[in-house]
């Protein structure tokens, strides 16, 4: 009876030892994502993959400066987003995803004047975090979700702030390869002055 608990025991540990790089290991990824927000604003059509269907579909986005509800100014806007995932597997085989967005940037405000651009002095900057955890469906499965930053733009007068929202899509291929896109940035219509 004793030489049974023991084997059990020494296969148990075994088992344990042999899945301790799986659990330990992680794979880790990082992308820099810059955008540009600037110059005359308007707006273009983008052709996509719907990440649940695979079909191609298509989006108007928004393009060119960013008009602040506050003040009624274009801002250009220039910004990086620098978005780090880590893949881990628990001790069950279940795939975790670690995501960790840092998003800073600078906007200038201007108007048209005669048809000509000209700055109004107004300056804005943006620093914001992020962090979630997804976990993966069944091991061989594409993955894909579609998540949202909120940017708070602060001016030189807190009456001067509003909100900038990026959209970014974030994809898991069948063999574990991370991708993100960011798919547009929009502008709350309030003031949050």
């Amino acid at each position: 009876m004793a030489g049974f608990k023991s084997q059990r025991f020494i296969v148990g540990l075994a088992l344990v030892l042999l899945a301790l790089p799986a659990m330990v290991a992680a794979q880790s990824s990082t992308f820099i994502v810059n955008f540009d927000r600037t110059g005359i604003p308007g707006t273009t059509t983008i052709s996509t993959t719907d990440p649940m269907t695979g079909l191609p579909t298509t989006m108007v986005v928004d393009t060119g400066a960013f008009l602040n509800p506050c003040t009624s100014e274009n801002v250009d806007v220039l910004g990086t987003s620098s978005i780090s995932t880590v893949q881990t597997i628990d001790k069950f085989g279940t795939v975790k995803v670690t995501v960790s967005e840092v998003t800073r940037g600078t906007g200038s405000g201007w108007i048209l004047l005669n048809g000509v651009p000209s700055f109004t002095g107004s300056t804005y900057t943006f620093n914001e975090s992020q962090q979630f955890t997804f976990r993966l469906p069944a091991a061989g499965e594409e993955f894909a979700s579609d998540f949202t930053d909120k940017i708070a733009m602060k001016g030189a007068k807190s009456i001067d702030n509003w909100i900038v929202r990026a959209h970014f899509r974030i994809k898991v291929s069948s063999t574990g390869v991370v991708q993100v896109f960011m798919l547009k940035t929009t502008a709350d219509p309030t003031c949050k002055g």
